[in-house]
């Protein structure tokens, strides 16, 4: 765990990645997966960019 609240920065990122969307305070369920944008704001994120969630975190 890491910093004072005890949670820890959830990121994941690709050399080849032709855009890096960072985002703060990831929700409860993001945090506990571990896993990036995996909550409501990774639903409207997904909605917003108008790709599929699996499109977000893979290279193409």
């Amino acid at each position: 765990m890491g910093g004072r609240s005890g949670l820890s920065p959830i990121y994941a990122a690709d050399a080849s990645a032709r855009i890096l969307v960072v985002g703060q305070a990831p929700g409860r369920k993001a945090q506990e997966s571990g896993v990036p944008w995996n909550d409501a704001s990774g639903t409207r994120l997904v909605a917003w960019l108008g790709v599929c969630r699996r499109r977000l975190k893979t290279r193409p």
